[in-house]
């Protein structure tokens, strides 16, 4: 049994297109480099003789994006630590040994349960996907002799002319 939309990992998936997951990382760095540039600001406005009030407002603006920085890093750790590494219930070797009584779908990764869900029933699709999302797949590849940069590029090609048609 191969449910993907009945298993914790979907509910993750479907979580991780909330922008606030999804912008979480780069918000982190945005607010993070607005916050350097004030410090330095209200540090050279300090030994530079600013007047009283407008060191207060540098700084207040200081706390406030030091503030932002921190409430999306901590939204970006919530996101990677729990929601992307969920528990399993059971051990990989139990469902293997009776593989109707478990959903096969929970036991993906993030990446792959993202893949699979972008790709819906087309296999090369789904190659596609897990080429351009898993770079433990790349090792594989290349431990074969096989080029995963050509294989995405002939695949892509492949999936254009089908949309052509």
């Amino acid at each position: 049994m191969f449910e993907l939309k009945k298993s914790a990992i979907f509910r993750a998936v479907k979580q991780g297109r909330n922008p606030v997951f999804r912008l979480s990382a780069s918000l982190k760095k945005t607010f993070f480099i607005l916050f350097l540039l004030f410090l330095t600001f209200f540090v050279y406005g300090f030994f530079a003789g600013f007047r009283d009030e407008v060191l207060l407002r540098i700084l207040g603006a200081v706390f406030i994006l030091l503030s932002f920085c921190v409430l999306f890093w901590l939204t970006n750790a919530f996101f990677n630590s729990r929601l992307k590494n969920l528990k399993l219930g059971t051990a990989i070797e139990e469902a293997i040994k009776e593989p109707e009584n478990y959903n096969l779908a929970e036991f993906l990764s993030f990446e792959s349960a993202r893949a699979v869900l972008r790709a819906g029933s087309n296999t090369s699709r789904l190659l596609y996907e897990l080429l351009s999302c898993e770079p433990k797949l790349n090792f594989i590849f290349y431990r074969v002799l096989l080029n995963p940069k050509e294989i995405k590029k002939i695949l892509r090609q492949y999936l254009l002319s089908l949309k052509r048609m």
